[in-house]
């Protein structure tokens, strides 16, 4: 159990709900970038060889880091696959994309008619495979 002098509302200079003092925390990837960066520090001050090999590549993850918070799937984005594939069908010229059109509904079509034909009589009587017996035999007095 704490203390009520250990809360941050009791002590001087907050008011309760007030957020401490220090520096805001930001996005998911900004955190990152600032951890790699603290990393990439402490690896450099080691002055070792195989740190400063850790150093540059924290320090790459870092930048990398810093450059996908720059992400806004613009027209200019190269890093997901999405924006890619818009940019590839905005730069095909008008031809090429009603070519595209044609042939993905003589597919779609060629499907669904695949999938629609009925199935021939003889083939359903050679699958059946069951032999009528007749259990009424009308020849036998007595019986009923």
């Amino acid at each position: 159990m704490t203390a009520p002098e250990d809360t941050p509302g009791d002590q001087p200079g907050h008011q309760s709900g007030d957020q401490p003092d220090g520096p805001e925390v930001g996005t998911v990837a900004e955190e990152a970038a600032k951890l790699m960066g603290a990393l990439s520090g402490w690896a450099r001050e080691q002055g070792d060889t195989a740190a400063g090999g850790a150093a540059a590549s924290v320090a790459g993850l870092a930048d990398l880091a810093k450059d996908l918070e720059g992400h806004v799937a613009g027209e200019n984005c190269t890093y997901c696959p999405v924006c890619r594939v818009i940019g590839m069908v905005r730069a095909t010229s008008p031809e090429v994309k009603a070519h595209l059109t044609t042939a993905t509904t003589s597919l779609l079509q060629a499907a669904m008619s695949a999938m629609a034909t009925p199935v021939p009589d003889e083939a359903r009587r050679r699958q059946a495979g069951v032999e009528k017996i007749d259990l009424e035999d009308d020849d036998q007095p007595g019986w009923d």
